[in-house]
């Protein structure tokens, strides 16, 4: 009767043993891979300060700009405002069109030129011609520095500021 017993438990052992390799267990899921940033664009609408100094007549200015690019592979385009202040005479008002290209890997940094119509009281009615560089610090900020030179008014303007991109 002992025999039996044990030769019951040895059998149950095995059976149990036997019964546990066949239980499924389903694959664990590798962990996702982290969210990716999207890609910078320099589409779209953007406004921000500047401020700046006009050699020959030797004024400080600021303001505020407010644009919108379009881009078309690594061209960029648009127009922008701007409502400033000058030192010397009051406000400043102006519309420019600007074309450039967008440059480097990840085409952060735009190497831009730049044309319009302003008036200011001092000045009057003027022509700026100009260039700039851009770089993208973020996905929606970005600084900025450039040169014009003010047909019909003289010297050079030489500002810059921050944009935010939206």
């Amino acid at each position: 009767m002992k025999k039996i017993a044990v030769a019951a438990v040895a059998l149950a052992a095995m059976t149990g043993s036997a019964l546990a390799a066949d239980i499924y267990v389903p694959p664990v899921a590798p962990p996702a891979p982290p969210p990716v940033a999207p890609a910078f664009s320099w589409a779209g609408s953007y406004a921000g300060p500047y401020a700046g100094y006009w050699f020959g007549p030797n004024v400080w200015l600021a303001g505020v700009t407010i644009g919108h690019n379009f881009v078309s592979g690594s061209l960029v385009y648009g127009v922008s405002g701007r409502l400033g202040w000058i030192a010397t005479s009051g406000f400043d008002v102006g519309l420019d069109a600007r074309a450039g290209v967008a440059l480097g890997s990840t085409g952060r940094a735009l190497l831009y030129a730049e044309a319009g119509v302003a008036f200011s009281p001092g000045p009057g009615l003027y022509i700026p011609v100009g260039a700039g560089l851009e770089f993208a610090v973020t996905n929606s900020l970005s600084l900025f520095a450039e040169a014009k030179v003010p047909l019909l008014a003289g010297g050079v303007q030489v500002t810059a500021g921050l944009n935010w991109h939206f």
